[in-house]
């Protein structure tokens, strides 16, 4: 039993006492596929000659359960309506010390105007995650890396992030040769190697840069999508992660995607009647 909906839209709500409580809203916006239709499989068995036989509470049944799926997926249906991967939708990653977009961040943001340009009754959130004191560490980390290797090759350490961590990959931070130059840089210490460095550098030198990573990031996504993809600022949000939110915090930054609904009366459904 095949269903084939084009161009729906929905009512105002209806207070109905015996409606289920269901985000109908959402739920029609995730399983409406790129050209806005819905097809649904509904199986559905039963004998109609069978006086006991209801057939209308089964398909609600099923309608809910599709609903319930929609909303609790709503990442997954929107990477299957437009044939993106789901990966790339549901988070944009960055490398500690990134703060320029590469191919990475570039696909996850094009699939993500897609999305809002397409779905425009949909609520886009940019949840910011990350651990500020792993990115400080790193910060450090490559700061003590540049310095010895500079006191080494004599080479310049002012050098921009990309170009430095290119130059000092090979440094190996527990070698003996860097603990002794370490050591005779910034005092012998018990401490493990990434406090060490991050005590050289200074750790509000560090965190301030941990900072000011963040927040280059921030703009970057946002420059891209108003500027290079034409989307209204109004179109989406972008904020911290709080402890209400379900995402997990990592250390990696990131930029986990929410998908919610612009107006808050979802709608609801009940046996013989739909909103």
């Amino acid at each position: 039993n095949k269903i084939h909906v084009e161009d729906m839209d929905m009512g105002s709500r209806m207070d109905v006492p015996d409606a289920y409580s269901l985000p109908v809203r959402l739920a029609v916006s995730l399983m409406k596929d790129v050209h806005g239709n819905i097809d649904l499989n509904i199986p559905v068995e039963g004998d109609l000659d069978d006086p006991e036989y209801k057939v209308w509470p089964i398909v609600w049944q099923v309608l809910k359960n599709l609903i319930t799926k929609a909303v609790s997926a709503p990442i997954t249906m929107l990477a299957r309506a437009f044939d993106a991967d789901e990966e790339d939708l549901r988070a944009v990653h960055f490398t500690y010390l990134q703060e320029e977009l590469e191919e990475k961040q570039v696909r996850s943001l094009n699939i993500l105007s897609r999305v809002i340009e397409g779905r425009p009754e949909l609520r886009v959130e940019l949840v910011r995650t990350g651990d500020p004191l792993m990115e400080a560490e790193s910060y450090a980390i490559l700061q003590a890396r540049a310095a010895y290797y500079a006191d080494s090759t004599g080479t310049s350490s002012e050098l921009p992030h990309l170009e430095l961590g290119e130059l000092v990959q090979n440094v190996d931070i527990r070698s003996t040769g860097f603990l002794d130059w370490l050591e005779r840089t910034s005092g012998p210490s018990d401490a493990p190697v990434q406090t060490r460095c991050l005590n050289r550098t200074g750790s509000e030198v560090a965190m301030k840069e941990a900072t000011r990573l963040s927040a280059a990031r921030t703009e970057v996504i946002l420059n891209y999508l108003t500027n290079e993809k034409g989307i209204s600022k109004d179109a989406f949000v972008m904020r911290e992660r709080v402890d209400a939110d379900t995402i997990a915090s990592g250390t990696q930054p990131a930029y986990f995607i929410v998908i919610g609904l612009r107006n808050d009366q979802q709608g609801s459904v009940g046996p013989d009647r739909g909103q």
